[in-house]
């Protein structure tokens, strides 16, 4: 999700939290079955999407992982979340990527390609899959 406002907006986490509840709604019982017949423990969200959140601002500063609130950019993101009573349990992980922009410069997008290639690249959440894991995987949909 890219957004370019000075403030994370109320309306993005509610746009954020309806994907996650339309997708764990149509796709709970095909993840049920994949998670079942490929005998792969833990809770569902670990099959699901990665959420990342490109903030580009100009006058304000992004979100940062601070150590005076004593909270990493992803937990305000969570925090917020759960401030406005919605859900976020798609998401396999969060991922939040700031940028200032000044004055009229072009966006430097080297920090989401790299997120995106970190995440594309990460086993921790999402461990390799055998073939025989995603064929039936594909057999089962």
């Amino acid at each position: 999700f890219r957004t370019r406002a000075p403030k994370l907006p109320n309306d993005m986490f509610q746009f954020l939290s309806d994907a996650s509840n339309a997708f764990l709604k149509i796709f709970r019982r095909e993840l049920e079955n994949v998670m079942k017949n490929c005998k792969v423990d833990g809770p569902m969200s670990t099959m699901g999407p990665t959420l990342i959140v490109f903030h580009e601002t100009q006058f304000t500063e992004v979100l940062r992982d601070s150590f005076q609130c004593q909270k990493t950019a992803v937990e305000q993101l969570k925090e917020r979340f759960e401030k406005m009573n919605l859900s976020y349990d798609a998401y396999s992980s969060i991922e939040y990527v700031g940028t200032q922009t000044l004055g009229g410069n072009q966006t430097d997008f080297n920090d989401i390609k790299a997120t995106i290639t970190a995440t594309l690249e990460n086993n921790k959440i999402r461990s390799p899959r055998r073939l025989s894991v995603i064929f039936k995987a594909l057999k089962v949909t």
